[in-house]
């Protein structure tokens, strides 16, 4: 079997690492599509049982794994309404257009 110099140990372990990470980010880039799919805000112990006990039965993961992940969809908030140069009246502090052109 050949020796490897100190310079090649170091350049194999840096690689071996760098590899390890790679995988660990690829693991948690698969997983968030699939767990963000049905994932709401927690609040109560046994929501969050629930959830753990289908991550465990449809993606295989451990109790650790699938109570590590944390994500929730993000909420939709309503798009502003943007007040446009002579294209409505003001109600409320929101541009309401109206729905009949100008004569």
């Amino acid at each position: 079997m050949a020796r490897m110099e100190v310079s090649e140990a170091k350049r194999l372990k840096a690689l071996e690492d760098e590899i390890a990470r790679l995988k660990k980010l690829l693991a948690e880039q698969m997983l968030q599509p699939h767990s963000a799919s049905f994932s709401k805000k927690m609040v109560l112990p046994a929501a969050k049982r629930d959830a753990v006990t289908h991550l465990k039965a449809v993606m295989g993961l451990s109790e650790r794994q699938a109570c590590q992940i944390n994500i929730r969809r993000p909420q939709v908030d309503p798009l502003p309404i943007l007040p446009t140069a002579g294209a409505g009246h003001r109600h409320n502090g929101l541009s309401v257009r109206s729905s009949q052109k100008a004569l």
